[in-house]
């Protein structure tokens, strides 16, 4: 009879075990028996804290429903822990922050790691690194330097973990609180505040949201914001299953999951190497464009320059071809002119004695025809006689002489 007991409560806790891992399959392999002990009691007092208002990581839709990246990636852990957890959303950040810190059994998403919160709570790994930004007016032209940000008016959202790396790293910076990113980024807008500090995704999701046109991402401050999950330091256990189960979550889940609420353009994409690969690429190319028109157009001066002188030097060279032959011409026309003056005078109707052939000049005198010639034109005259004066004069024929 003992035996068949004993044998009965072998096939007992058989079946139990089998039972339990239809139940919760893959839990027995990622947990320790504790912590799946755990799990099983307190499954139902476990609760996940909604944040209202951090979009696109962790908010609270119109319906009241937890939504983004946060949820999505718990839904994760949840299926390989094959449980369900109740949501409940907090009122605000900071009675989110105080509710994990107080309650047990109670799971905060979207929380980044710091020295104070490390006093009260205990972190799971980093799910998801987002840069930080600085936000102001698109008429903004000021710098974000350290130097800047102490003259200006700097807006943080209270109990941000960015507001506690602000403090304790740049203590002569000014921080205006406000309750969220929201209310950061609208009195910005107004003019209430020169710069606010939030993160990139957030500031993206609620500038398209509400339209708020006349803002802009400055710059990425050196500051990054790290998410994890968070629970009191009275729930090590919870703490551990919840490291566990996240790491079972393969990489290409949650980055498509991020990619989901964060479009694959912008993701990070004005942060990214390959972003000032392309600025730098895009530069060098405007650059050597330049450079290269620059060159060009100072070969074609230096062409049109050279071409110039050319011309004004056959120009020069022409200007003295046309001197020389004016004063040629000059010359020439002197010359001509000299001649017709002198022919001229040898010209009309010259009166002349019928009888000796005498001139009558200009005067009324009467001049050898030889003497006037010679006056009036370049002739000269040699004396001769001619054969009828010969034979009239001497009785010599000179006609019937015959040449020497």
């Amino acid at each position: 009879m003992k035996h068949l007991w004993s044998s009965l409560f072998v096939v007992i806790a058989i079946v139990c075990v089998t039972v339990v891992a239809i139940v919760r399959p893959g839990a027995p392999e990622l947990l320790t028996p504790e912590e799946h002990r755990w799990l099983a009691e307190h499954e139902k007092d476990i609760v996940i804290l909604g944040d209202p208002s951090y979009p696109p990581t962790n908010f609270v839709d119109s319906l009241g429903n937890q939504a983004g990246i946060t949820i999505e990636i718990f839904r994760q852990i949840e299926r390989h822990l094959n449980v369900s957890f109740r949501r409940v959303n907090a009122e605000s950040w900071d009675h989110a922050l105080e509710t994990v810190k107080k309650e047990r059994y109670t799971i905060l998403g979207g929380i980044s790691k710091t020295e104070e919160r490390m006093k009260d709570l205990l972190f799971t790994q980093v799910y998801l690194r987002i840069p930080a930004v600085y936000v102001t007016a698109n008429t903004f032209s000021g710098g974000t330097t350290y130097a800047d940000l102490k003259k200006m008016r700097v807006a943080v959202p209270k109990s941000y973990a960015i507001e506690e790396y602000y403090k304790h790293h740049f203590p002569e910076i000014q921080l205006i609180h406000v309750m969220n990113d929201l209310e950061g980024l609208v009195k910005v807008s107004t003019g209430e505040v020169d710069v606010v500090l939030t993160d990139l995704p957030t500031s993206s999701y609620l500038i398209q949201k509400h339209q708020i046109t006349n803002l802009r991402i400055a710059g990425e401050t050196e500051y990054s914001v790290q998410l994890c999950f968070a629970v009191s330091k009275q729930d090590p256990i919870l703490n551990s299953i919840l490291i566990k189960a996240l790491h079972k979550v393969p990489e290409s889940t949650i980055t498509a999951i991020v990619n989901r609420w964060i479009t694959i353009d912008y993701n990070r994409f004005l942060y990214s190497k390959s972003f000032w690969i392309t600025v730098i690429l895009t530069a060098g190319t405007v650059l050597g464009l330049i450079a290269l028109i620059t060159l060009w157009n100072r070969t074609l001066l230096r062409m049109v320059q050279e071409k110039t002188a050319e011309l004004l030097e056959y120009q020069n060279h022409l200007e003295e071809k046309v001197a020389e032959k004016t004063a040629d011409l000059r010359e020439k026309n002197a010359e001509l002119q000299y001649a017709l003056d002198h022919v001229q005078q040898l010209q009309g109707i010259l009166p002349i004695c019928a009888s000796c052939k005498k001139i009558r000049d200009d005067n009324g005198y009467w001049t050898q025809v030889e003497r006037y010639v010679s006056e009036h034109s370049e002739a000269s005259f040699s004396h001769s006689v001619c054969p009828g004066c010969s034979k009239k004069l001497y009785g010599i024929d000179l006609e019937e002489e015959t040449p020497l």
